[in-house]
């Protein structure tokens, strides 16, 4: 206890010795700091050359305060007598440079308060919304999952010959899915800026649809009016029409088939114009197709489906490759099926690949006059050409990969040759067609005559309703997809 205290008596006196240090050191301080504000203002005053300065600024500052008052008095005593006022008016109005002056600043306030008048109603008007409709559209490109259903602004008539047709059903190929990974963006984009359009996304997908006529432009040349059922297609390098409404040009719209659907209707007339272009670019049709030997690699395919019945009909011998599964659906066309199927197991890891089977299966055939490539491959395609004929060819009916994707020294020169073109077209008044199969309402007449004659079956392998677009899309992706979906 008595250490405690001693201990407890030290810590008071040093903190007493501390607080009077503090306070001498403080007071030292404070008398310092005194004494040199007190010598400051001694050699202040002692300064004569300073004080002259100051009263010099003062004077002058008296002075430009009497000059001020004295000039409010002038004006105070000039508003008091009118006359004054008015002679200087009078005296102003005799310049004609002030009129002329005077004469634009009337003009350009009159112009102004009118302008600002006029734009502010503009902006007090109600704004009405754009109208909408459901689309299956691609939000993002090279993207996962970047189709969906979403809304789209409805379209509008561009030019006189146009037709609006109430979509029904559309189908959904694998063009789309390259088109949604960013298939020919940068010849579309230059399409676009050209024609005043910079909606690049939400892109539209879909290559072929059916629907029903709900208008049509003062300028149509074509027998169709509103109701009339029509089917048609639309090139890669332009909107989709997986909407609800679509606006098209009449040359690429055609009659729809009267014994078939709306889904069949629209699997057939996109696959169906390239298959024709195909047969065209090969030479063949009916008169020249008897006893031709034709290889049609996935026969089942959508365009596979449509050479198989045609040269089939026209007689020739044909071969097809197909998907196991598809199989019973090549038997189920009849007549019009192939005259020799080569199955293959896309589903089997350990079964031989399509290019194995392919030069196995050739190998003991007799050699072919066309060979028609109608999806997209991995290996090269020149060994086939071991199983042709002296004078036979080989048509892919698949879109080439375009190299304004890759190079951006194509892009520039493409952009020349698209500035050419829409010029001439212009020129000519005519719709510029850009590469690709032949799209027109020929072609589809075509088409739908062979329907209706029942040389040509549709085949639809699964419908899907527009919420379902991302399952759509992954069915026609897959191995397993026959036909259109």
């Amino acid at each position: 206890m008595d250490e405690l205290l001693l201990r407890t008596e030290n810590a008071l006196e040093t903190l007493q010795v501390r607080l009077r240090m503090s306070t001498e050191t403080f007071q030292m301080a404070v008398l310092e700091y005194t004494q040199d504000g007190r010598d400051i203002v001694q050699n202040f005053v002692s300064n004569n050359s300073t004080v002259d300065a100051v009263k010099v600024a003062t004077a002058n500052a008296y002075k430009t305060l009497i000059h001020s008052l004295q000039k409010v008095k002038g004006i105070v005593i000039q508003l008091s007598h009118p006359e004054i006022f008015f002679d200087e008016l009078r005296v102003l109005f005799r310049d004609e440079i002030w009129q002329n002056n005077m004469f634009y600043v009337c003009v350009g306030l009159g112009l102004g308060v009118a302008g600002g008048f006029l734009l502010g109603m503009w902006y007090a008007k109600p704004k009405l919304a754009a109208p909408v409709m459901k689309s299956i559209a691609c939000m993002y490109l090279n993207e996962p999952d970047n189709v969906t259903l979403c809304h789209t602004s409805i379209p509008t008539f561009i030019e006189s010959t146009d037709i609006l047709i109430r979509v029904r059903a559309v189908s959904i190929q694998r063009l789309d899915i390259r088109i949604s990974n960013g298939y020919g963006k940068n010849f579309r984009r230059m399409i676009q800026n050209y024609n005043n359009d910079n909606s690049e996304l939400p892109l539209v997908i879909g290559r072929a649809c059916s629907g029903v006529v709900e208008g049509v432009g003062k300028g149509i040349k074509s027998s169709l009016e509103i109701g009339d059922e029509v089917w048609l297609a639309s090139p890669w390098y332009e909107t989709g029409l997986a909407s609800e409404i679509v606006v098209a040009p009449e040359c690429r719209v055609g009659r729809k088939p009267f014994i078939i659907g709306y889904e069949g209707a629209a699997s057939l007339p996109y696959s169906g114009c390239v298959a024709l272009h195909a047969l065209e670019s090969s030479g063949l049709n009916e008169l020249n197709c008897i006893g031709k030997r034709v290889f049609i690699q996935n026969g089942c395919s959508p365009v596979g489906c449509v050479l198989a019945q045609l040269t089939k009909k026209w007689g020739a011998f044909v071969t097809s490759s197909c998907h196991i599964r598809s199989v019973p659906v090549i038997k189920a066309l009849g007549k019009l099926r192939a005259d020799d199927v080569i199955p293959i197991d896309y589903d089997n890891e350990n079964a031989p690949s399509e290019q194995q089977i392919f030069f196995k299966e050739l190998s003991i055939r007799k050699e072919y006059d066309l060979i028609y490539f109608t999806t997209e491959t991995e290996y090269d395609k020149e060994f086939i050409r071991s199983f042709l004929s002296p004078s036979g060819l080989i048509i892919d009916t698949v879109e080439p990969s375009l190299k304004t994707d890759r190079s951006i020294l194509s892009q520039f020169f493409y952009s020349i040759y698209v500035k050419l073109k829409l010029f001439s077209a212009k020129i000519t008044k005519t719709r510029p067609n850009w590469d690709g199969p032949h799209l027109c309402h020929l072609a589809l007449d075509r088409l739908a005559s062979y329907v209706n004659l029942g040389v040509l079956q549709t085949v639809v392998d699964q419908v899907y309703t527009p919420q379902d677009a991302e399952n759509a899309i992954s069915h026609v992706n897959s191995q397993k997809s026959i036909g259109k979906t």
